[in-house]
């Protein structure tokens, strides 16, 4: 995406007005926020990399961070990608990126139907909130309203679960009971792959948005699919139904479009 000269110069103005000192510009670009930048989801993967900025010493620093940022989360879609489409973690996999339209299969789940809900027809069943054992006095949240917020120590569950680093996130713990109580499959994601995704963004918050974006990417791309195989199957059983009653002419009409 192009950027006019005007536009250019916001971002680059922003840029400035939030690295405040010196010594801020002139820090490790791993300590750069993604917010800062504008980078952050869904669109990690293509506008941050047209960020530019014309003065100053912090440009090599912003440009790496960039470059880290935008191979943390094309890393993240590699790892991923074969579990995206097996079978036996399709209920995971689901739960872990939430997108918005699921299969028939994983919708008639009983993890899905008890965390997520079902609202189909007649048949209505409402998500259960999720109480934190750790913390008993924290109002209880459905899956939906917590996965979102914390995607990088929802992964660091599947590689690890016993993480020291999943104490200070909720949706990871929950997310690990989750996993025990539905005895569901997990993806045999490795701690030492997962490191070398997020190995040059040393900050949990900067891994946290990576990974962030990434799912919101993927919830979309999932979705969307789902809607893609739902409208398929509908404009089939439209056709089917139009041959049923006038079976003469679509034989006719298939002919021609043969011929043609």
């Amino acid at each position: 995406m192009s950027q006019t000269p005007a536009l250019k110069a916001v971002v680059a103005s922003t840029i400035l007005n939030n690295i405040q000192s010196e010594k801020a510009r002139l820090r490790s670009a791993r300590s750069v926020s993604p917010a800062s930048l504008h980078c952050g989801r869904p669109y990690s993967l293509t506008y941050s990399a047209a960020i530019h900025c014309d003065t100053g010493k912090e440009l090599p620093s912003i440009t790496r961070f960039v470059d880290s940022y935008n191979r943390a989360c094309n890393g993240l879609l590699q790892l991923l990608k074969p579990y995206i489409d097996d079978e036996q973690y399709a209920i995971t996999i689901a739960l872990l990126i939430m997108p918005s339209k699921v299969s028939q299969a994983v919708a008639a789940s009983k993890p899905w139907a008890e965390l997520v809900g079902i609202s189909e027809g007649n048949t209505k069943q409402t998500a259960r909130a999720l109480a934190d054992p750790a913390k008993p006095h924290v109002t209880p949240r459905t899956w939906s309203q917590l996965n979102a917020s914390d995607a990088y120590h929802l992964l660091l569950v599947l590689t690890d679960p016993a993480a020291a680093d999943l104490a200070t996130s909720r949706p990871a713990r929950l997310w690990r009971e989750i996993l025990a109580d539905f005895k569901l499959p997990i993806p045999p994601l490795s701690a030492k792959k997962l490191e070398e995704v997020f190995g040059e963004l040393l900050y949990t918050a900067n891994r946290t948005e990576a990974a962030n974006a990434v799912f919101a990417c993927l919830r979309s791309l999932l979705s969307n699919r789902e809607n893609a195989k739902a409208h398929n199957l509908e404009r089939q059983a439209a056709r089917q139904d139009a041959i049923n009653r006038d079976p003469a002419f679509f034989k006719a009409f298939d002919s021609y479009c043969q011929d043609f």
